[in-house]
């Protein structure tokens, strides 16, 4: 497999799982400044010039297959592996719910707080949007009291949260609430020899 990416919250979502799995692949990292994300070779495997894509030549029933989206190509991963999606019903369904929480609800929240930062008058979308992500951290932090994963074993739901809670400004807010049960669990997410490997390889991009 090739994993093309970069040290963005998505791309490292994906280089974080992969080496959880430790299934074998090839890194490809892009460098933004280079524009790398618009050369015509990238430009053909995704159209819209994002990080990260997986391209597995066994993919499915042994046919090639590209994939986009960094929450898609941590389930396909998981998946592929038989690994980090929980056999229990209640708990798969957990994971689902922090999954798709973390990519669409933190993630946005997120966005909108870094760019509302970079534009003159968007000290009020800003403030709005502190308040909601302060909101899912608070009830993130209720929900990892007395647990060390987000479903009780390891999951693709810590993977989608975490480069999501390594970013500054949420770290900062994370600071600000006192969430002591996200920074044990952060803690203990980055210290795994996967996390750690990912990162490292993504630092320099």
């Amino acid at each position: 497999m090739q994993l093309y990416t970069a040290a963005a919250p998505n791309g490292r979502r994906a280089l974080f799982v992969i080496e959880e799995l430790g299934l074998p692949y090839e890194l490809r990292l892009l460098d933004f400044a280079s524009r790398d994300q618009d050369r015509p070779e990238f430009r053909r495997l995704n159209p819209l010039g994002h990080v990260p894509v997986l391209v597995d030549p066994d993919g499915v029933d042994g046919n090639p297959v590209t994939v986009t989206q960094s929450g898609a190509m941590i389930f396909y991963l998981a998946r592929k592996a038989g690994r980090l999606i929980p056999q229990d019903q209640v708990r798969r369904i957990r994971a689902e719910q922090f999954s798709w929480m973390a990519l669409s609800d933190v993630a946005a929240a997120s966005t909108t707080m870094f760019l509302g930062s970079k534009i003159e008058s968007g000290e009020g979308v800003v403030a709005v949007f502190r308040e909601r992500m302060n909101a899912y951290l608070r009830f993130i932090d209720d929900e990892l009291a007395g647990r060390d994963f987000l479903c009780d074993e390891l999951s693709v739901a810590d993977f989608a949260l975490l480069p999501l809670v390594l970013l500054p400004h949420i770290a900062a807010a994370i600071d600000g609430l006192g969430a002591e049960n996200i920074k044990r669990w952060r803690a203990g997410m980055t210290a795994r020899p996967a996390v750690q490997r990912a990162l490292v390889k993504s630092a320099h991009h």
